[in-house]
């Protein structure tokens, strides 16, 4: 129960102050630019890169591995979101598409699901909270292509 208190606690952290994974190192991530730019043209690789590479992380929903996916995913969302933000770009189905993954990494914390040998029993509601993180995550590079073109 105690990792999955701090697991819960940090997710809770990490979401609500929008932190990144790199540490203030801007190099490898897509930045705000000159107007014009496609968001997509650096965040579609590194999206489909974070799901793909980690496809089997989650065959067990209370998997320490998947609770992290589920964190790094919600992670990365969040940072997409600061750069629409920066940016002043208009992503509207970008931006609900964020907020699905943010509203399942939450749910997923909330039902302690990470650490929980019993996630993936029938009537757990862990295995949908991963899947709206993970097949968020897994269109989203789709959305900011649509929202792209819709301009």
């Amino acid at each position: 129960m105690h990792n999955r208190t701090v697991a819960a606690g940090l997710l809770s952290v990490l979401l609500l102050t929008g932190c990144t994974t790199n540490s203030g190192d801007t190099a490898d991530k897509p930045g705000p630019s000159a107007s014009g730019v496609r968001l997509s043209a650096g965040w579609g690789p590194k999206l489909i890169t974070l799901t793909d590479t980690k496809r089997a992380l989650c065959n067990q929903a209370g998997d320490h591995g998947c609770a992290d996916h589920v964190a790094a995913i919600a992670i990365e969302a969040n940072a997409l979101q600061d750069v629409i933000e920066k940016t002043g770009g208009s992503y509207p189905r970008t931006k609900i598409k964020i907020m699905e993954i943010v509203n399942g990494a939450t749910s997923y914390t909330v039902h302690e699901c990470g650490g929980d040998t019993n996630a993936s029993i029938a009537g757990s509601p862990c295995p949908d909270d991963v899947f709206q993180v993970r097949g968020g995550a897994e269109t989203l590079p789709f959305t900011l292509e649509a929202d792209e073109a819709g301009r």
